[in-house]
This record gives structure tokens, sequence and C-alpha cells, in this order.
């Protein structure tokens, strides 16, 4: 009984600080033609699907240790933060490995004109993601369904992947697949580090996330 009430608690909060961070993002966002029709689309596509319970779902049917699967959003202004930092322009390749909503790829070609390739394994995700570029009518994004830690990654200038949603055994895989990214490339990513053999660590940041504050490094390749 305890450990449910602790849990109800911990909910609450989570809304209460998801509140905080919609009402920031309106303040700050609410004036981009980009933002409403990203917003709108997402919401249309996700209407009948809550993106956590679709996650959840694939738990059941995907073999990979449930630590790869585990969910989580990039908020909408955290992604614009991310891409404003990096002064990511039209001229950029945006690799999003492992995309779940997808949302920083989204960002990147409807608020900065960049391509972007997303790479996800879960068959509900892609569809959904290739739902809301299609609304949008985005020719510059690209959804492949696929296995991040067997496949060669696409060759980008920016990688976005979450350190936080990997077993310690797909992490160091993924380490091996992002050593092979071109020299001069960038990469964002969440919780952990990459390779300091590989990356060179350029700025650390504490962003917000859907399950709260989380530390990013902004990496480059040696």
């Amino acid at each position: 009984m305890k450990e449910f009430f602790l849990l109800l608690k911990l909910g609450w909060e989570n809304k209460a600080y998801r509140r905080k961070l919609d009402r920031i993002e309106k303040e700050r966002l609410g004036g981009f033609g980009w933002y409403r029709s990203l917003k709108r689309a997402v919401e249309k596509v996700y209407r009948y699907q809550n993106p956590y319970l679709l996650a959840r779902s694939a738990r059941r049917k995907i073999k990979l240790p449930e630590a790869d699967l585990i969910f989580g959003e990039t908020p909408y202004l955290t992604a614009f933060d991310l891409l404003t930092e990096l002064g990511v322009d039209q001229a950029d390749h945006v690799v999003e490995c492992g995309g779940g909503t997808s949302t920083f790829s989204l960002v990147a070609t409807t608020a900065f004109g960049a391509n972007a390739t997303v790479l996800e394994i879960v068959p509900g995700f892609v569809k959904k993601t290739r739902a809301v570029a299609s609304l949008l009518g985005l020719e510059r994004v690209q959804v492949k369904q696929t296995d991040i830690l067997e496949e060669p990654l696409p060759e980008g200038t920016v990688y976005y992947l979450t350190g936080t949603t990997f077993s310690k055994e797909s992490w160091q895989k993924l380490q091996r697949q992002m050593a092979q990214a071109p020299e001069g490339s960038r990469a964002i990513s969440l919780s952990v580090a990459l390779d300091s053999k590989a990356w060179r660590l350029d700025q650390t940041l504490t962003l917000p996330f859907s399950w709260g504050e989380n530390t990013v490094y902004l990496q480059t390749r040696k």
C-alpha cells in the first residue's frame, strides 16, 4: 500500500512538472507557425494511441532487452534549444538513433530546414512518424524501421541518441557503431557521454525531458 501511494505521488509530481514545461514551451514557441502545425499533426496522429502505451505493447513483441525499450519524450522546446545551440541549418543531416515519436528530427526539419533520418525498431512509431510527416508535407525526413545495433548507421552531420534507454551491452554496441561516424560530425548524447577515444566533449548541458532534468553531452567526432 505504501508503494502504491508513493507511485501515485510521483505520478502527480510528473504531471505538474509536464504542465509547467508545456506552459514555458507555449510561451517561447507559440508564436512560430512550424510549432503550431507540428503540434497539431502529432496530436492528431496519436489521438487514439498514447505513445507510452505503444512502447509498452512493443516490449511483448520485440526481442530486445527491456531497458532498450524504455520510452521517454524529448520536448519540442528542448529539441529546439539543442538544435539552436549546434547551429543546425539546411546543410545538416540529422540522424536520430531510436526515434520514438521522433520529436528531435521533426523539429530539425520543420524549424531548421535540415534533412533527417529516423532509425526506429518499433513498427508503430515508424508508421506514426511517417503519418506526421505526410500531414506536414515533409519530404526532408526519412523514417526507417531498423535495428540500430545491427545495421550500419547512415552518414550524418548530427547524431541524436539517448543513453538512458539502452542496456549496458546495447550501449557498448552502439558506441562501436558511432565510432564509424564521419570525422567532424557532431553528436548529442543523453545521460552518458560517447567514447572519448573517438569523440571530443565540447559542452555539457542540463535540460528538461519528459521524465525530468537530464544531462546532455555535445560532442564532435575526432
